[in-house]
């Protein structure tokens, strides 16, 4: 496991230092999950409710928005390489009946901001804290 932390932690080092190459125009090419939107169909390894539609929309290269599945959030995203953070998480303070909506959106938010890595599969993004430990893995929708 220490191994494993270690690991992540210089991935996250080297990621930070690289430079992204340029785009013909001079320009810095935009990240891959900027404009894509995606359902929770996991959250912590545990089959999410798709009538509650946990969601997240890669905004800009600085925010990332969605719905919890009752309330609507906001958020600060940095993104390099294959790393992210989510952070500064602001949200709607509606109360959604019945109780099982509200718990998957305090899981799907917490795991959101656990978050420090991302991969594709296919149309499915699977998001991974800083242990290596899958948090969420989302399917693709429209943006």
């Amino acid at each position: 496991m220490r191994t494993r932390v270690i690991l992540v932690l210089l991935a996250l080092s080297l990621a930070a230092c690289a430079t992204p190459p340029m785009a013909d125009d001079g320009t810095l090419p935009r990240h891959a999950l900027i404009g894509t939107s995606w359902l929770a169909q996991a959250i912590d390894g545990t089959g999410a409710d798709s009538a509650v539609q946990s969601t997240v929309t890669f905004q800009r290269e600085d925010q990332v928005i969605g719905s919890g599945g009752c309330n609507r959030y906001f958020g600060r995203l940095g993104l390099s390489g294959s790393t992210l953070s989510i952070s500064g998480v602001g949200n709607t303070r509606m109360m959604c009946s019945p109780v099982p909506v509200m718990q998957q959106e305090q899981r799907f938010l917490e795991a959101l901001q656990a978050s420090v890595a991302w991969r594709r599969e296919g149309d499915t993004l699977v998001l991974l804290d800083l242990a290596g430990r899958e948090r969420l893995r989302l399917v693709r929708t429209a943006s």
